[in-house]
């Protein structure tokens, strides 16, 4: 690249590129390995879908059948023992009609569906803030390095200054500024530092709490070109949430009509009678009379909830379209803007300083006009870093908000 900070900022990744792997770093590919297989979070998701696979399972078993003993006319008057009184043993089963059966399935397969979803978006979830936390901890990393820089930097304009008051050639007053700012430079420098740690410590706590401690690898570039993922929202999670409530809320008026069909209880049996000892087989049937309970309260409130899950999937859809327009318009900014920065801004202000510290040495400016060059250097090197950050933040909820999981596309920056 053309301009001395970017080249300086990806001088360690070339390093390290060339060296043939001397030293091990801590990539965003291992971070999110790390994350994917410690987190926390993620265990509980699987075993929720675990669950719901339990329950689905359940929902399909058929009902138990019934074993009754019945024993008549012993003790009292008649003197019989109960060995023998008049017995009758009974075998019953209920036969679920009207498809309950197969209706409760499927309400139980969409709960694994629903509970499966939820675990894939808990992990979008952990991928979109485990690279926002890795690169939030590179531009750290790269804010101290400019720190220390901007530090040195000041400190050899206070020196240079000092030479100039010793030789009685400005004033003592420069002097003072001077001190003043390489006081705010190292401020500054100790706050990065600040800022590292904490970077370090959001980042492992995404995976399990484990520190992230090491060598980060170099903050990535910017890209090239920019390359925005297409609008498909097949994948969207919210959008594949809000359908699969439609589709349970369909199940439940299927399971709501099947409830309106009584159940059948077929039994049979044997009888022995206490004086004759005959023995008789036994058939019965029974099956409930629908008169007050035919399950109205039921199937109303299923269809209820069918035409708000429908509703609230195309509000979804509406809200989701709009968040994914935003979110394109932001990553379009923060590439512009860092892109803007790298290609221009930066060079030109490194350029100016440097003219400027050299101009100074030779009497041909004052201090005022080195110590703006410095600042406007500083805020110009870290403004591109803000926009770097902003680009992959961006991205990265666009990812997140389209479903697209870059760890099996290998899209992640």
């Amino acid at each position: 690249m053309s301009c001395r900070f970017i080249k300086k900022l990806l001088l360690l990744g070339l390093m390290l590129a060339g060296s043939a792997q001397a030293a091990e770093e801590l990539t965003l590919s291992d971070a999110l390995n790390k994350a994917l297989q410690q987190n926390p979070t993620l265990l509980a998701a699987g075993q929720q879908a675990e669950a719901a696979r339990g329950r689905q399972q359940q929902a399909g078993v058929l009902p138990n059948p019934e074993v009754g003993v019945l024993l008549e006319d012993f003790s009292g008057d008649t003197g019989l023992s109960a060995g023998d009184a008049t017995t009758t043993m009974e075998l019953s089963q209920r036969l679920e009609l009207g498809g309950k059966r197969s209706s409760r399935v499927a309400i139980a397969r969409n709960g694994t569906r629903e509970a499966e979803l939820a675990a894939r978006v808990r992990r979008l979830e952990v991928i979109r803030n485990t690279r926002i936390a890795f690169h939030t901890l590179q531009v750290a990393q790269e804010r101290v390095r400019l720190a220390r820089e901007a530090e040195a930097l000041a400190r050899e304009v206070h020196q240079a200054v000092q030479a100039r008051i010793e030789a009685g050639k400005v004033s003592p007053i420069e002097g003072a500024r001077t001190q003043v700012a390489l006081n705010a430079a190292e401020r500054r420098a100790r706050l990065a530092e600040r800022e590292v740690v904490q970077a370090r410590t959001r980042l492992s706590v995404l995976w399990g709490g484990e520190s992230a401690t090491g060598d980060i690898a170099a903050l990535s570039p910017l890209p090239v070109a920019l390359a925005l993922p297409p609008e498909d929202t097949s994948n969207s999670p919210e959008l594949n949430r809000l359908t699969l409530e439609v589709e349970r809320a369909r199940a439940g008026v299927q399971a709501s009509r099947a409830g309106t069909v009584p159940d059948i209880t077929l039994r049979v049996g044997t009888k022995r009678e206490a004086v004759t000892q005959d023995q008789s087989l036994l058939a019965g049937v029974s099956l409930p009379l629908p008169l007050f309970n035919r399950n109205q309260g039921e199937r109303l409130a299923a269809h209820a909830e069918l035409n708000a899950a429908e509703a609230n999937l195309a509000a979804e859809k509406l809200q989701v379209d709009a968040e994914i327009i935003s979110q394109r318009q932001q990553l379009e900014a923060a590439y512009a803007e860092a892109r803007a920065l790298q290609d221009g801004v930066l060079g030109t202000a490194e350029q100016a300083f440097t003219a400027t510290q050299e101009g100074y040495r030779a009497g041909k400016f004052g201090l005022l006009e080195l110590l703006d060059t410095q600042r406007a250097l500083i805020d110009a090197r870290n403004a591109y870093l803000d926009s770097l950050l902003s680009y992959f933040q961006s991205q990265g909820a666009l990812d997140r908000l389209l479903g697209r999981d870059v760890t099996v596309s290998g899209d992640a920056p």
